[in-house]
């Protein structure tokens, strides 16, 4: 687990900005392997050694590494392209896009955690999960319900 660490930011980023190129993508592929094994190599202090301490140094050594890389590279020369593309077809902004991920995630968690909770717990705690479950799946509906609406409207 410690050897992806800090590569999962970049690739949902990738998707909703341009500046992140293959270089970026690449080094936060290969950066976490490095940064695991600094911190089992001896070279820095002991407490960053053992889990959890190892795996936040990792990130963070990641996310360094890929955010200097995205600094002195160029931006990638397909994004232009792609986002004219997108925006040719009508489709929604890339803020509804990422909120609609959010919402999904939260859905989808949610419904993962009331389910576990309803399983393995007992009490009110899969209520609660179950409610943020309901209000971001409708949420989420919604968000297309509106898009939809919008376009009607525009012709």
């Amino acid at each position: 687990m410690e050897c992806g660490a800090g590569l999962g930011l970049v690739l949902i980023l990738r998707w909703f900005w341009g500046r992140i190129n293959a270089y970026v993508e690449i080094t936060a592929t290969i950066a976490p392997f490095v940064g695991f094994g600094l911190s089992r190599s001896g070279w820095l202090p002991e407490s960053l050694a053992s889990f959890p301490n190892s795996f936040f140094f990792t990130v963070a050594f990641t996310t360094l590494c890929w955010l200097l890389v995205l600094l002195f590279t160029q931006p990638s020369p397909s994004w232009p392209t792609f986002k004219a593309r997108i925006y040719s077809k009508g489709l929604t902004s890339i803020r509804i896009l990422l909120s609609r991920w959010i919402l999904a995630v939260v859905a989808a968690y949610s419904l993962l955690f009331a389910l576990g909770s309803f399983l393995l717990h007992p009490g009110s705690e899969a209520l609660w999960y179950g409610l943020s479950f309901l209000i971001s799946g409708t949420l989420l509906l919604l968000t297309f319900r509106m898009s939809t609406l919008s376009r009607m409207f525009k012709g």
